[in-house]
């Protein structure tokens, strides 16, 4: 497709978006009058999962089910989402006169809004904006930074969840954490963590930016965190929901040596006697040596192209995989950069603990204009207890067409054995992206603290209704799910191996 057709689809689908992101789903008179006062004016702060990024990709197809619309639905308030794809000379943006009301940007940290690095470099042509970060702000001028645009917006509410991307990477030693340098582009940053590269290459900087130094200690971010605060409430009249994070070391596609195991029996055709011969049942065997280290669902991917190519050995690939002996191409896993181990694990769960404190105690500072959305603890429960669907009254709902619906989970389907781990439903699939189901949950979870601290009564935002167009469940519980074949990181998925569902509301299809 040429890049002006492309951009006529696009700029289609924007409108269309637009069109989405304010429409009404709840009850009233007028459509297009806000629900109450306070949502006037509604402007999100994030970062990738803000932005609508689900299976590597944020776009139309993507961003339209993101929890900041299903929000602005609730409020009935305009809302717009810029909408863009990355191509080989930089970020094509659909309509990049329309100001942007949703602000997330893939990589963004708390570190990053005011820096110089996290302002805006320019205006270019909208088929080649070299930075993300550009593409989302235009058309604000150069030198305005993600803080100056949302103040710009003159907004009565806003939602901010960030912090993840200071999280992820934060047991690690930079290499260089010389701030100037980072910003020059120079010296390159090793990471002992599987997110923290990934995330990188999504830096809004753009593309091959070292990051910053996510080990500083938490004083320096609540003091950066509050410092946005400020900045944010001193410059509007605004109220702000605020979000802490998920506890990353038992959240996301982090598989552990039993459910990699599954996984594999399930689609590489691995045997029981396949893994007995790699060493995998053995007493004390783990990845990297550690039986409680877990690994990102990519990694098994990468695993998976030795176990589809013809005549696999696929006893030497699951030694690849479980060792990180060289495959050919350099390590497969390099195990101080790829797994999780539980030294890292524990020093992890302190980390967020650290620095969900440093949010709270912000929050708390604010209290007259700020709510504080408990994230960690939701997905905690999901992790521990798997989800309940319930429909809008709160009643739970167990059965499909003629399927019946156990307890979403953050596992893939097919890789445990747990009732409520077998239709997944909760992540995209590149294991960390929140899946749309997922994004209505959270979604609601900012409605019950907006509730609280604007005196509102929304009704519940319907999750049911998210779970029955979500690509990522398995509805017919035969172990797939569909994907949005669309999108970047699903297509890649899909190509390396097929266990896309045609038809997920037939086990035979």
């Amino acid at each position: 497709m040429s890049h002006s057709n492309l951009f006529r689809l696009l700029t289609l689908m924007a409108l269309t978006a637009c069109l989405i992101g304010c429409s009404d789903d709840s009850s009233g008179d007028d459509a297009n009058t806000p629900v109450h006062p306070a949502f006037t004016t509604y402007v999100a702060l994030g970062d990738s999962v803000t932005q609508g990024v689900m299976s590597g990709d944020a776009n139309y197809f993507t961003s339209q089910f993101g929890y900041t619309i299903l929000l602005s639905r609730e409020f009935r308030t305009k809302f717009f989402t810029p909408f863009m794809i990355a191509t080989a000379s930089g970020f094509f943006r659909t309509d990049p006169a329309m100001p942007p009301d949703n602000l997330g940007v893939s990589g963004m940290a708390v570190l990053l809004p005011n820096l110089p690095v996290g302002t805006v470099t320019t205006s270019a042509d909208p088929n080649a904006f070299p930075r993300e970060l550009d593409a989302v702000l235009a058309p604000e001028a150069v030198g305005s930074s993600v803080l100056d645009v949302a103040i710009s917006r003159n907004p009565t509410i806003m939602t901010i969840w960030l912090g993840n991307n200071d999280l992820l990477g934060s047991i690690a030693s930079t290499v260089d954490t010389n701030v100037a340098d980072l910003n020059a582009n120079t010296a390159p940053v090793a990471y002992p963590y599987p997110f923290a590269a990934k995330l990188d290459d999504a830096d809004p900087r753009g593309l091959g930016f070292a990051p910053l130094d996510r080990t500083a200690p938490p004083a320096a971010f609540e003091a950066a965190y509050g410092a946005m605060i400020n900045t944010l409430l001193n410059g509007t009249e605004t109220v702000i929901a605020a979000a802490n994070m998920p506890d990353t070391s038992g959240f996301g596609y982090l598989f552990t040596l039993a459910e990699a195991s599954q996984f594999l029996r399930t689609y590489g055709g691995v045997s029981l006697g396949d893994l007995t011969n790699a060493g995998w049942t053995s007493a004390g065997f783990g990845f990297g040596g550690d039986p409680d280290a877990v690994v990102p669902f990519d990694l098994l991917l990468t695993a998976m192209t030795n176990l589809v190519i013809p005549n696999p050995d696929k006893v030497m690939a699951l030694q690849l995989l479980s060792s990180g002996v060289p495959d050919g191409f350099g390590p497969l896993f390099d195990y101080d950069a790829n797994n999780l181990d539980s030294t890292e694990a524990a020093a992890l769960s302190v980390r967020v603990d650290a620095l969900n404190a440093a949010i709270a105690n912000t929050v708390s500072a604010n209290s007259s204009r700020m709510a504080l959305v408990d994230l960690h603890g939701l997905f905690a429960d999901v992790v521990a207890n798997g989800y309940q669907l319930t429909d809008t009254n709160g009643l739970p709902v167990t059965l499909y067409e003629t399927f019946p619906i156990p307890r979403l989970s953050k596992s893939y389907p097919g890789s445990s054995s747990q009732p409520f781990d077998r239709n997944g439903g909760i992540f995209s699939l590149d294991g960390i992206h929140p899946s749309p189901t997922a994004h209505a949950t959270v979604a609601d979870a900012f409605r019950v603290a907006i509730n609280g601290l604007v005196g509102s009564n929304l009704g519940a935002v319907d999750v049911f209704a998210a779970w029955r167009t979500d690509p990522f469940v398995d509805k017919d519980l035969d172990g797939l799910v569909p994907g949005f074949s669309f999108t970047r990181g699903s297509s890649a998925i899909g190509a390396t191996v097929i266990f896309r569902d045609e038809d997920d509301l037939s086990p035979d299809n």
